[in-house]
């Protein structure tokens, strides 16, 4: 690591990022052989690239052995926040959407339940019908 060169390391970080560099020199091909070593090391630091690069090994890994997942999607619409469901949940019969205060939507969506599940009905029923 006290062999290499600062000033190829430099030139390295700016070509690296614009995009992949294939090493040339042999400066640059020492560089990358310190990188290449310390990828094992990387790879125990939580949230590194590395780790990452490990991890999604290890995901394609388990793919190819035990076949693809079955995934699960829950939606949650955030209810308190779509002027649709303000309107369920009030009894003015008239739509004019007004912005009311966050406490004042969650009062009215908790104390009316039923808009809640009537706007999360309509939501469903309108993503499916356009799928």
């Amino acid at each position: 690591m006290l062999d290499l060169d600062q000033s190829v390391l430099n030139q390295l970080i700016s070509k690296l990022s614009k995009g992949p560099v294939k090493p040339e020199t042999e400066a640059e091909k020492s560089c990358f052989q310190v990188l290449k070593d310390l990828d094992p090391i990387a790879a125990q630091v939580n949230g590194s690239m590395t780790s990452k690069k490990y991890m999604h090994n290890k995901i394609w890994s388990l793919i190819a052995h035990r076949g693809t997942p079955v995934w699960y999607i829950t939606i949650s619409p955030a209810d308190v926040r779509h002027p649709i469901s303000i309107y369920w949940a009030d009894t003015k019969e008239k739509f004019e959407p007004v912005v009311l205060k966050y406490n004042e939507r969650l009062n009215m969506i908790c104390k009316n339940p039923a808009a809640s599940a009537c706007f999360f009905h309509f939501l469903l029923r309108f993503l499916l019908d356009r799928c």
